[in-house]
């Protein structure tokens, strides 16, 4: 081969490749083999000819390097290069963005659906051609690599030591040269190539260890100006020239090898003067940037003006440094030895140091050195950031290897300089190396502004403080009150009817139930029973406040004439009194004796009540010594331990308040709520995982986890101060009021606001006896725990009103999640675990801890302080006729209570059912409708109507259809005056229903089976479809089995039509058609860019036989959201082609609504399903209980079996209610990915149904529940009574009918299937006989088609079924009415309306306004014959005791003193009404009570007892002039009202006193 024909030769192909109609991949793997051929024999000749002919032999190297171009050129013309290994759709659209693709025909000249179509494409093409040209680079460049290194053999024959280098060149691919020194002359040098530099230090010759100087060095340098090997790892991410060094002659002894390569792109430093906000004391600068990948390595540079000015620097993922938080990623300091006089500061910062993607904030904070002047902060300064990384090329392993090279510190902004394994000293193979370096978009943010949200999250936060000191202000008032009535509730009360002459005395403490509704307003009498004797009927009262309350414990201190002894039992009733509040729970009975401390304990632990339990008010309970309940000592641990309920509860005795314990809430809150401020770290939207939001909170783990750590904070500080509240001495104790309770009673004085004891003046006399002796820290400890809470709610508030001033929307709803996090768990966890450590130790150590502490009792006071205070002196020796004793009604009484109740509580229960139902049905029926509008019928209709459908008829009018009325209704063509290019595109032709993703076609195909039948003239037959037998294989275009051409996706349009995806795959869901199902699998093909497209589509999917008799069903989905009306579409058209020919057309448009929570009625329809779902909890509680306590019962009632299933729908919707919401933010975020994507809404048309359809029978079920609650025992109970009377007779003709109806539907089936379609089925047959039964006779059809078996058929059926068999059922049920309504008119019940409507009518008879009535004059209750009758009695009275020379009674007006005779004589002397009585006797203690029983009564009497007066003579007497004394003082209180009134007539004016009247009064 002659030098021309290289020449010729090379030349030639090079030319051929240029011609693309020519060239393939095969021909340039054959071009460059042709290409190795040609440099070899060059070489070979010109090493062979002593004179080559200089200029031949150079025109044919340049022919071969025009050869080697050109084939390069194929091999490395990429469509997208630089591009990732795998690129994504975003990344090839900021690509085509990038390059001005999508604005090339005028600014938004593609849609979004257009310009996703083309990056589509492009990737198509980008990864088909990068296939191909992989492979054939793989075979190819070995060649030409052979080839340039054969031209450097060629090229070296050329030249001498010390000559210039010889090079050969091509402006865009490669550069080739050869040079010879001297190993002396380049040893510490760099080898200079273009834009890449090689270090020669240690350069030493390969013959032996001793240097030579002289020996002769070659360099042979290839560099590719574009990477060859670009199907590597990595390679997408080269930006380098790729140079392959080879050193002959020398070597370089050391391990590394420093390359240094010249950027592309210098990063530039633009000088900026930084400003600062006044709250930026710190003077930081922050910077950001886009990283893209976490292999590179970062180089940051800084350049001030001054080297006196240093940085610390910190980075963070998406978010800007926290300094004060301490919230950064990365840290470090810029060093002195960092500084070079060009860049600046530099700082390297390795990937494994910090492998953070995507916005990556800098923030640099100036230190100064000392002395420096702060104007150094002003002065201008750039700064800029470049990712760089180094590689070099695995040749047998085909990867860019990262490990092999790492970046140097010495890189600057235009050089990156990489440290590499010296490869050449182990195997001498040629080094090939490459660098990745770009410049990400970088801004300096000076004003420490947040540049992608406005910071609005203060308001929230402020919101929640303002409610909160609200809701505390109201509660505190509250809760002020209840303390005050639990002063009075635990003090120790005197009985109301002891006696003065009681010497026993008794400490009786009642624990009533901490159940609903167990206080009881009803009297409450008892009689306990010991060894040595028995109380009177004693009254359970002190006459300060009525009835027990729901958890009280109140202690009474009682006294008998005698003493009992040992108790044996105690009888305890209530007279029922107490009206609605009659019902009691009582828990047990305490009773303490004070002469020897014993304690008896009567349990009860039942109901005073007569309709709950055994439905007694009166109980017999036996005393025991010691009784631990489990069930009492958690109530009353609960109640006392736990913070949140023992606010509302307090059931014990405590220096507790409850207004101390709503302030430890406050404090807990308010630390809680700043400490989450601290711990919280809100994430990018981007990089949220596995949120919840729900309403304005968003629940996941990061604002879980801040919320235990803030609540763990909170407990630790409350706790303290409760310990102080707790066990520190309270002023309060010693007395019941205070300066606020004075100030509160006296304004009660004047409005009369509170009839309350807390709003009068009363002192319990008992607790003067008593010492309370178990408070063991002085009283300033309640300051210690004051001032605890004060300044963590003050500090708190202020810190958080400060923190939140620059916070974005997103922190304020985590930090709202946090709080309310917190609360939960306070309430649920934290005093959960507290209340059962204190049970433990209660157990353990401390029984009787959940009773209120015993007092010490000074035994004597307490006597004397009972014995003032008794019945005796406060009402009068005859109290006991006084006072109405609680006396156990008798049965007559006892059974009109028992009505009168039993209505009432029916009657409240029916009210309390009625409201919770009927609120309950309105929930379910306001949030089930509201995903319903009435409105969507008539956008079903327009979409119908758009899409006409029924009238394709056959495969031919069916491709019409799609290519004709679909696409021109599909895509919007028509514009009204909008814009086309932005405004109408995702648009149909109406343009109002917005397109939500693509449309798609999909076909289910039938594999094929061999025929059946003797005249089967085929071998092979497609049959009906079934799941099982579908077609599940890929194809190629047009049916063809696989392997594909590699060029089909990038040249057909419906390359993804041939390929089958399951339904796990796709999202798919079962279609339901009018011939057949099909499941949710096929072969697909989106219509997702515009008209045309879509038509070419059509046309290609025609063209290559789409549709073919294995086709079975085509289905066309899409899905439109109408935003005026915030409903969204998803119809369906199915095209089936049977297997017996033909076509089927069916339609579905299903309208539905998924945004339940957008618009005004958004949030009230939140709170209304967080309602529905506490009613759903409290009501599966309810139902447990009662199935719980008595299941026979509760099961026996439909009733409750009506309950169960209306709950059990009530979870069922739920369930499905949260999967749609699943579902819904699944389709929502496909959508915002990718929103050229199909969008599936069929499983959200299905659970969308579904859960409407279990919200409708769950409406059904409530509704005849409140229909049963509005006709108790009224019509609704006649009209059941009626079936369950006649439930035998009908399950008997229900079968003979079902039977016979069953017979009809089989024979007509048979008879007329064939023939008419109303028949086709067994179920179609069925609808058509029942809608005979409602008068739809319709039977012209199967007349005509079989007229005599029809005319039979009709017949037969009218007489034995409509006539027969409904007549034996209407008797039926006629017997049964009959029935029922003769019992009913026994019984006669009272229908619940009519209950209500008299209630009605008495509530308004007492709100209307009162008559006003004359005003009758004041008539004396007593005649005076009748008075002087009593007087004529008492005369009597006390002239038998003269006769008996006992008394002696001495009548005198004038005052004389009292006279002791010798033998002590009594005299009874009568003073004047103004006389102040003198009063004496023998003995001191019953002086003193004679005394204050006078007083009390002022009496002017004067009394001296004998020594001689027997006891009970001293008493009767005693008793008798305290009688006569009442009935005076009743007297004169008439005679004063009626001076009061001006009414009294002129005879009682003159009505003399007389005098032996006031003498023996």
């Amino acid at each position: 081969m002659t030098i021309n024909s290289i020449d010729t030769i090379s030349r030639a192909l090079a030319a051929t490749l240029s011609n693309k109609d020519y060239t393939n991949m095969n021909t340039t793997i054959l071009a460059s083999e042709v290409a190795s051929i040609m440099a070899d024999n060059l070489a070979r000749m010109v090493t062979q000819r002593t004179f080559p002919n200089t200029e031949q032999i150079n025109s044919a190297v340049q022919g071969v390097i025009s050869l080697i171009q050109k084939c390069l050129y194929i091999l490395q013309t990429i469509l997208t290069p630089n591009m990732p290994q795998d690129p994504t759709v975003d990344v090839m659209r900021n690509y085509l963005e990038y390059m001005k693709i999508f604005t090339s025909g005028g600014t938004a000249a593609f849609s979004l659906q257009e310009q996703t179509f083309l990056v589509q494409k492009q990737l198509q093409k980008y990864f088909v051609q990068k296939v191909l040209k992989s492979k054939a680079s793989q075979t190819a460049l070995p060649y030409l690599t052979l080839a340039l290194r054969k031209l450097m053999d060629y090229l070296a024959q050329l030249i001498q030591m010390g000559d210039e280098q010889l090079v050969l060149e091509d402006e865009e691919y490669v550069f080739i040269s050869v040079e010879k020194r001297s190993v002396k002359a380049v040893a510490g040098t760099q080898l200079k190539r273009p834009r890449v530099n090689v270090d020669l230090t240690g350069l030493t010759t390969t013959h032996g260890l001793v240097k030579c100087n002289a020996s002769q060095v070659t360099f042979k340098t290839i560099i590719f100006k574009k990477n060859p090997y670009f199907w590597g790892e990595f390679a997408d991410r080269i930006t380098s020239y790729v140079p392959v060094l080879q050193i002959d002659g020398a070597v370089l002894p050391n391990a590394r090898v420093t390359y240094s390569f010249q950027n592309k792109v210098e990063a530039a430093c633009n000088d900026k003067t930084p400003t600062y906000k006044e709250d930026n004391l710190d003077k930081i600068i922050y910077m950001v940037f886009d990283r893209q990948h976490a292999a590179d390595d970062i180089l940051f540079f800084i350049r001030p003006n001054t080297t006196g000015l240093k940085y610390d620097v910190y980075l963070r993922i998406a978010e800007k440094p926290n300094l004060k938080e301490k919230k950064f990623d990365y840290h470090t300091a810029m060093k002195t030895d960092h500084w070079t006089n060009e860049d600046g500061y530099k700082l390297l910062i390795k990937s494994s140091e910090f492998a953070g993607t995507g916005k990556i904030w800098i923030a640099l904070k100036p230190l100064l050195e000392q002395g420096s002047d702060d104007t150094l902060l002003k002065s201008k300064f750039c700064a800029n950031v470049t990712s760089v990384s180094c590689l070099e090329w695995i040749q047998k392993k085909a990867v860019w290897d990262k490990d092999k090279c790492r970046v140097s510190p010495t890189c600057t902004r235009s050089v990156t300089v990489c440290d590499c394994d010296n490869r050449m000293l182990a195997s001498g193979e040629p080094m090939t190396v490459g660098t990745t370096s770009y410049v990400p978009l970088s801004e300096i943010d000076f004003d420490n502004k947040v540049v992608d949200e406005l910071s609005i999250g203060r308001g929230p936060v402020i919101g929640v403080i303002i409610v909160l000191g609200s809701l505390y202000v109201l509660f505190a008032l509250w809760a002020w009150r209840e303390d005050q009535k639990d002063k009075y509730k635990w003090s120790y009360s005197l009985l109301i009817d002891n006696d003065i002459a009681d010497n026993a005395f008794y400490i009786v403490s009642v624990y009533t139930g901490l159940r609903s509704a167990s206080g009881t307003n009803s009297k409450v009498g008892f009689i306990l029973v010991g060894e040595d004797g028995e109380t009177d009927i004693r009254r359970l009262d002190d006459d300060s406040h009525v009835g027990f309350e729901r958890g009280s414990v109140r202690t009474f201190v009682m006294s008998t004439r005698r003493y009992l002894g040992e108790l044996i039992c105690l009888r305890i009733w209530h007279d029922d009194s107490g009206g609605n509040n009659s019902s009691w729970f009582l828990n047990k009975v305490v009773v303490t004796d004070l002469a020897d401390r014993a304690r008896y304990i009567f349990v009860c632990n039942r109901w005073f009540d007569y309709d709950t339990g055994d439905k007694k008010v009166d109980r017999l309970l036996t005393a025991t010594s010691h009784h631990r309940s489990f069930t009492e000592f958690i109530s009353y641990t609960v109640a006392e331990q736990h913070l949140w309920f023992s606010v509302f509860l307090r059931p014990i005795r405590s220096n507790f308040t409850r207004v101390q314990r709503l302030s430890c809430l406050l404090g807990m809150m308010c630390i809680t709520m700043i400490v989450s401020t601290m711990v919280i770290r809100t994430p990018n939207e981007n990089t949220r995982i596995n949120e919840v939001k729900i309403g304005p909170f968003r629940f996941s783990l990061e604002n879980v986890q801040a919320a235990l750590i803030s609540l763990a904070v909170g407990t630790v500080v409350v706790t303290i101060a409760s310990f102080f509240f707790t066990n520190a001495e309270n002023n309060e104790n010693k007395r019941h009021r205070s300066w606020v309770l004075d100030n509160y009673r006296k304004a009660n004085a004047r409005f009369k606001f509170d009839p309350s004891i807390v709003g009068r003046e009363f002192a319990p006399p008992a607790e003067d006896a008593l010492q309370y002796n178990y408070i063991f820290l002085p009283h300033v400890c309640i300051y210690v725990g004051w001032t605890i809470l004060v300044m963590s709610v003050v500090v708190a508030s202020s810190l958080i009103v400060l923190y939140s001033e620059s916070w974005k929307l997103m922190k304020s709803e985590d930090w709202m999640t946090s709080f309310f996090i917190s609360c939960l768990c306070s309430m649920f966890v934290t005093e959960v675990i507290k209340v059962v450590c204190f049970m433990l130790v209660y157990a353990m150590m401390c029984p009787r801890a959940y009773e209120p502490p015993d007092p010490e009792i000074d035994i004597d006071s307490l006597e004397e302080i009972t014995k003032r205070n008794s019945a005796t002196l406060n009402i009068g020796p005859h109290f006991q006729g006084v006072l109405p004793l609680p006396k156990i009604p008798d049965e007559k009484t006892l059974m009109n209570n028992q009505i009168n109740r039993i209505r009432n509580h029916q009657l409240i229960k029916i009210l309390f059912q009625l409201v919770v139902y009927s609120g309950l049905l309105y929930i379910v029926y306001k949030i089930s409708y509201e995903s319903r509008d009435p409105r969507s019928f008539y956008l079903k209709n327009h979409v119908s109507e758009m899409f006409t459908f029924k009238t394709v008829t056959d495969l031919k009018s069916y491709t019409t259809w799609l290519d004709e009325q679909f696409i021109n209704n599909y895509f919007s063509k028509t514009y009204y005056g909008a814009s086309p290019d932005t405004e109408t595109r995702p648009y149909t032709e109406d343009l109002v229903n917005f397109r939500v993703g693509p449309a798609r076609l999909r076909q289910l195909r039938i594999t094929p089976e061999p025929c059946i039948g003797p005249l089967a003239t085929k071998t092979v037959c497609h049959n009906r479809f079934v799941e099982k037998k579908k077609q599940t294989h890929d194809f190629c275009k047009g049916w063809v089995l696989l392997p594909c051409p590699e060029t089909e996706k990038s040249t057909s349009l419906t390359s993804t039509a041939w390929l089958y995806k399951s339904s796990d795959e796709v999202w798919g869901f079962t279609t339901i058609a009018d011939y057949n199902s099909y499941g949710g699998g096929g072969y697909f093909m989106k219509l997702d860019v515009n008209s045309d497209v879509s038509k070419k589509i059509f046309r290609e999917l025609k063209e290559n036989n789409w549709f073919d008799n294995m086709t079975r069903a085509v289905i066309l989905e899409f899905s439109l959201f109408n935003a005026n009306a915030n409903l969204f579409v998803y119809a369906k058209f199915v095209a089936e082609f049977p297997e017996m020919g033909g076509f089927l057309p069916y339609s579905t448009v299903s309208v539905f609504r998924l945004f339940l929570h957008s618009g005004p009625d958004g949030d009230f329809i939140m709170i209304l399903e967080l309602v529905f779902v506490l009613i759903m909890f409290f009501a599966t509680l309810g139902i447990a209980y009662q199935i719980f306590t008595d299941p026979k019962t509760f099961i026996k009632s439909i009733w409750n079996i009506l309950d169960i299933l209306a709950l059990i729908m009530s979870y069922v919707s739920t369930t499905m209610f949260v999967i749609k919401l699943g579902i819904i933010t699944k389709t929502i975020k496909v959508f915002r990915e990718d929103k050229n994507e199909y969008i599936g809404f069929e499983n959200l048309e299905f659970y969308d149904y579904f859960t409407n359809a279990t919200f409708g029978i769950l409406v059904f079920i409530l509704s005849v529940r409140i229909s049963r609650i509005l006709g108790y025992s009224g019509k609704i109970n006649e009209m059941a009574a009626v079936i369950c009377n006649a439930a035998d007779d009908l399950l008997g003709f229900l079968c003979i009918f079902s039977i016979a109806t069953l017979g009809y539907v089989i024979c007509g089936t048979m008879l007329f299937g064939r023939d008419e379609g109303r028949f086709k089925t067994v179920y179609e047959s069925f609808g058509t006989i029942t809608e005979t039964f409602i008068g739809k006779n319709k039977v012209t059809d199967i007349i005509k088609s079989q007229p005599i078996y029809a005319e039979i058929y009709y017949a037969t059926f009218l007489l034995l079924v409509l006539m027969t068999l409904i007549t034996i059922a209407a008797a039926i049920l006629n017997f049964s009415i009959a029935d029922v309504r003769e019992e009913t008119a026994k019984l006669a019940p009272t229908n619940i309306m009519e209950l209500i409507w008299d209630r009605i009518v008495v509530l308004a008879g007492k709100l209307q306004a009162p008559k006003k009535a004359k005003k009758a004059s004041v008539v004396r209750r007593d005649s005076e014959s009748e008075l002087r009758e009593i007087l004529a009695d008492l005369h009597l009275f006390i002239r038998n005791l003269k006769k008996a020379n006992r008394y002696r009674l001495t009548d005198h007006e004038e005052e004389m003193p009292v006279v002791h005779t010798q033998n002590n004589s009594v005299q009874l002397v009568s003073k004047s009404l103004k006389t102040p009585l003198i009063l004496h006797h023998d003995t001191d203690i019953n002086n003193c009570i004679l005394n204050r029983i006078v007083i009390r009564l002022k009496l002017p009497l004067v009394l001296v007892k004998t020594s001689d007066m027997d006891v009970n003579d001293e008493d009767e007497f005693v008793f008798a002039c305290l009688f006569a004394a009442l009935i005076k003082s009743l007297r004169c209180k008439e005679l004063k009202e009626a001076q009061k009134s001006g009414k009294k007539t002129k005879k009682e004016a003159k009505v003399p006193v007389d005098s032996s009247m006031a003498i023996e009064s």
